[in-house]
């Protein structure tokens, strides 16, 4: 029973984090189109040869689900943070709800993007395209600006556990 209910908590602490990131009102062009992507960018890994991380904003006129996020060059895979028992760990996403008027932003030491497989030919200041596809089966494709693993002071950037 303890660990049914650690579980659930879990999953309960996972549904807040969404719904905390989901903030801000949409652009008056938004309210009548479907939804838009701003600001996509890709964070090269630390380590050759691990998974990147992927940011973007999603801006909803309308209520909507983010389903999936794909690209010819990545696998993708949408994730959470989590903290549970003091450990941060990520948590996959099926969805991500973004009500009417709302945005989403995915951001670093938050939800993001994990893109496995990308090609070397990912450097800094190329671009990967990323389709988001919402659950109406509207897609968003966007040029994501590659960045380097560690930012212009010199410092690695941070992602979690990856």
């Amino acid at each position: 029973m303890t660990r049914l209910l650690g579980w659930l908590a879990c999953a309960v602490s996972v549904v807040l984090l969404v719904a905390a990131m989901v903030m801000g009102t949409v652009p008056a062009e938004a309210a009548s189109t479907g939804p838009q992507v701003r600001d996509a960018w890709v964070r090269l890994p630390a380590v050759a040869g691990r998974p990147a991380a992927g940011y973007a904003t999603i801006i909803a006129g309308t209520a909507t689900r983010l389903t999936a996020v794909t690209s010819p060059q990545a696998d993708i895979a949408i994730h959470a943070m989590d903290t549970h028992g003091g450990i941060m760990r990520m948590v996959p996403l099926t969805a991500v709800p973004i009500a009417a008027g709302q945005s989403f932003r995915f951001m670093p030491d938050g939800a993001h993007l994990m893109l496995s497989r990308l090609p070397a030919k990912a450097l800094p200041d190329t671009t990967v395209p990323l389709t988001f596809i919402f659950a109406d089966g509207s897609r968003v494709t966007v040029a994501a600006r590659v960045r380097a693993a560690v930012d212009d002071a010199g410092r690695t950037a941070t992602h979690g556990a990856h």
